[in-house]
């Protein structure tokens, strides 16, 4: 079960990358018709930054997170096991 902290960074992500694909979309329809501004492009790379970085930034810690429980489980089996 996800935690709130993650829920809101996961819809902030998906929030982002919905915006950035309708300022993108709304630089093609305004005049001049089919020139994306600069700035829009900016904001464009902005928002794939922030959505890519919560995005990896949560895939991250949940890995180490699974490698750190696996360490300590096999640690603590070691104990109770006869050495050869």
């Amino acid at each position: 079960m996800k935690s709130t902290k993650e829920k809101i960074a996961t819809w902030s992500g998906v929030g982002m990358l919905i915006f950035g694909v309708g300022i993108t979309t709304a630089g093609f329809i305004v005049p001049p018709l089919g020139v994306v501004h600069d700035s829009v492009l900016w904001v464009l790379g902005q928002v794939l930054i922030y959505s890519g970085s919560i995005s990896g930034i949560a895939i991250y810690s949940r890995h180490k997170l699974n490698e750190i429980e696996k360490h300590i489980y096999e640690n603590c089996n070691l104990g109770n096991r006869p050495r050869s």
